[in-house]
């Protein structure tokens, strides 16, 4: 109902910051995990975190998304995935964003390397065509002190893709990479001063960067407040629960819903 229009536009924001975020920790846990050395013949030692992103740019997996897009640019292949985009409706389809989304987080530790990197690369480009004019957070309590302290954002995500256009798929990767990693090691840092606790992945040292930490984390959606919110309903007489323990409408709830509906 009309009533609950900016209810629906403030819920879609926050399912794309969420897609946005299985995509981003599916990037950096796919660099988590050409960061440790397999075997002392392979070996490599990168001095920073761009020399680490380029490496990873030029490696089969990257290739290999590359070779599938087979477009020039990154500008040319959104183009491309337009013309092949499911309506936003078709939540089903295999290629829609949630669809891509769910399979990220459901099959991180069974699928293989160069999928992975290609359902990230994918969701992240959708999101990009799916985009829309007005601010990412528009009617969201959400400041620049909040986006500072979390660096990859709406926001931020956007202004990097209006420079990703012009720059082939590759150096999309590379600069992907080197985002995710750096925003890391900022957020980490934040942490280990605000708290004391260390939360590093990986730490650059004078013999280059090396793994930290206990594994890598899987990526993973958030957790929206839906059970507090209908605790809420509870507490304040619009819900009840029926002999089944299933939740039902009460007077005073069908009340304040006839009130929206006004």
């Amino acid at each position: 109902p009309p009533g609950l229009e900016a209810t629906r536009k403030n819920w879609a924001v926050y399912v794309r910051n969420d897609l946005m975020a299985d995509a981003m920790q599916a990037i950096c846990g796919l660099a988590l995990r050409k960061l440790p050395p397999q075997a002392a013949s392979e070996r490599r030692q990168f001095d920073t975190v761009e020399a680490f992103a380029r490496a990873f740019s030029r490696n089969a997996e990257t290739d290999e998304l590359v070779a599938v897009a087979g477009e020039r640019t990154f500008g040319d292949w959104l183009v491309t995935l337009r013309s092949e985009l499911p309506a936003p409706a078709a939540w089903l389809a295999d290629h829609h964003e949630i669809s891509l989304g769910k399979r990220i987080v459901g099959e991180w530790q069974t699928c293989d390397d160069n999928t992975m990197l290609r359902l990230a690369m994918r969701l992240l480009a959708i999101l990009i065509i799916r985009d829309r004019d007005g601010s990412p957070y528009e009617g969201l309590a959400i400041g620049p002190q909040v986006r500072d302290d979390y660096p990859i954002n709406l926001v931020s995500f956007r202004d990097r893709a209006h420079l990703w256009g012009a720059l082939p798929l590759d150096a999309v990767v590379e600069d992907l990479v080197g985002w995710c990693m750096n925003t890391h090691l900022r957020i980490a840092l934040r942490k280990l001063h605000r708290t004391g606790k260390a939360t590093f992945r990986f730490r650059p040292t004078e013999r280059g960067l090396h793994p930290a930490g206990e594994g890598i984390p899987a990526p993973s959606q958030t957790t929206p407040r839906f059970w507090q919110a209908y605790q809420i309903l509870m507490d304040v007489g619009a819900v009840s629960r029926d002999d089944q323990g299933a939740a039902i409408l009460t007077a005073e709830g069908r009340k304040l819903m006839e009130a929206v509906h006004d």
